[in-house]
């Protein structure tokens, strides 16, 4: 009986494929479980509705007798029954929830799923994606949390990072006009700072206008009342606690070395670890940078280093320019390297996150930048030092390799999502492209020609219309 009624509707089908076909046009089928669902995809209806080469159904898979609810917004849309699209063929199935696709017959499915981190759970599924066709994703975490729980494999060709539709995101204008006078404490801060105060009194002075700020308009107003003062005041003082004890330890540190003389003492130290060997000497430097540059502003960080390190690297033949960029780097990049990486702690105040996961994150995104000294050093190119034509082509050669090894880190380059041995590729072009050399460029860009080959085969492969069951 089973093996009847599914011939049935493969002749059904058939017939379907075959009368549908003179028209040349492409079959879509919408399937609906809320209004919302329908307004996520007319943007695209709007678009395309000129376009004689698409055909547009409407279903309603889980609730049926829901059908004209659901569409309520779009009378006019051509509306089909489940059972009648379940013996159609549809070039494309847009779904905008997963749980409930149970129309499998589509050539191509596309699943766009809408709201929130954690609603409903399903921000980590157990069911499995691997059938669909596209997955577009608002935010990396939810990506990073649909492969953790195995519903999709890391380098699926169909992921999408798309980023929040277009119309979800505020107007510009709107935004200043509602809430652009929350920009005052800042205008405070830094009229203060040029009026020739000190840093910490420029500080205190943004901090006492931002109620008197948020009393101008009425929609602030609502918004921080005297019990939100009061949990800010609380928030305020449990965040300085933990940056307290984060000074604290790193004035230890910075202490322990200026008190015991080691600070003036460091030239031989690292002379005599290194062998007087540049690239022992250039890592040992970086540590130390990294370490006095903890808990400090930048540029007393900066001073401590030119007096302490720079000696180091003059006696070991580097350029004073190359030398003065290395530790000034490290004096930068100390405020986001863990343990103490203070820059990390006003962002982690906002985003609420791990502080050590955030503070990975942020060296993950300015790896860039502990490598770049090192190419200073061996490239002097790269601080515009030589003929013109030398310098521009490490300038170009060396952005290009900054751009490949922030693909490699970010798994996305120019096509779409990075595969693992693709980002090996650009790993190992960024490396040979920031250091300067025709041979070195020569490497880099067949590395990078490789990468994006690759990237355009499974592009064109994932593409493809699939051969599965009508």
């Amino acid at each position: 009986m089973n093996r009847l009624r599914q011939a049935a509707v493969n002749w059904v089908r058939a017939h379907d494929r075959h009368s549908s076909a003179g028209d040349g046009r492409r079959r879509v089928l919408v399937d609906g479980r809320t209004p919302v669902n329908y307004v996520m995809v007319a943007p695209v209806l709007r678009a395309m509705a000129n376009d004689e080469r698409i055909e547009f159904f409407f279903t309603a898979s889980e609730e049926p007798h829901r059908i004209r609810e659901i569409y309520r917004e779009a009378p006019h849309v051509r509306r089909v029954d489940p059972r009648r699209a379940a013996l159609m063929r549809f070039d494309a199935y847009v779904a905008s929830d997963f749980m409930w696709a149970t129309l499998l017959h589509s050539t191509c499915r596309i699943q766009v799923f809408h709201g929130v981190g954690g609603k409903y759970g399903f921000d980590a599924p157990t069911t499995s994606m691997r059938e669909w066709h596209r997955l577009f994703f608002a935010n990396r975490r939810r990506l990073r949390n649909f492969i953790a729980s195995g519903a999709i494999d890391a380098d699926s060709p169909a992921i999408r990072l798309v980023g929040l539709p277009k119309a979800d995101l505020p107007r510009l204008r709107e935004v200043f006009v509602e809430r652009g006078h929350l920009f005052l404490p800042l205008v405070v801060i830094v009229a203060v700072l040029l009026s020739g105060r000190s840093a910490a009194f420029a500080a205190l002075c943004g901090i006492a206008s931002v109620v008197p700020t948020t009393w101008l308009r009425a929609s602030t107003r609502r918004t921080f009342g005297w019990a939100a003062i009061v949990e800010a005041l609380e928030s305020g003082a449990r965040n300085t606690l933990v940056v307290a004890l984060a000074c604290a330890s790193a004035g230890i540190v910075i202490g322990t070395i200026t008190l015991t003389g080691l600070g003036l003492s460091f030239t031989g130290v690292v002379l005599a670890l290194s062998s007087n060997s540049v690239y022992l000497a250039l890592f040992l430097t970086m540590l130390a940078g990294i370490l006095l540059g903890m808990g400090l502003p930048t540029t007393p960080a900066y001073i401590v280093q030119v007096a302490l390190l720079v000696p180091v690297l003059d006696k070991l033949g580097v350029q004073v320019e190359a030398a003065h960029l290395f530790v000034l780097y490290f004096a930068v990049l100390s405020a986001i390297t863990p343990p103490v990486a203070m820059a990390v702690y006003a962002a982690n105040g906002l985003s609420r996150a791990s502080l050590m996961d955030t503070s990975w994150a942020a060296v993950k995104l300015g790896l860039t930048g502990y490598i770049i000294p090192f190419m200073f050093v061996f490239s002097p190119s790269l601080l515009l030092i030589g003929d013109m034509t030398t310098v521009a082509l490490a300038v170009v050669t060396a952005t290009f390799g900054v751009i490949c090894l922030a693909g490699a880190l970010h798994e996305h380059f120019f096509l779409g999502p990075a595969r693992p041995w693709e980002r090996l590729l650009l790993i190992v072009a960024a490396f040979v492209l920031i250091e300067p050399g025709l041979q070195t460029d020569l490497i880099g860009l067949v590395l990078v020609g490789l990468t994006l080959l690759s990237q355009r085969l499974l592009r064109q492969r994932a593409a493809a219309p699939s051969k599965g069951p009508a």
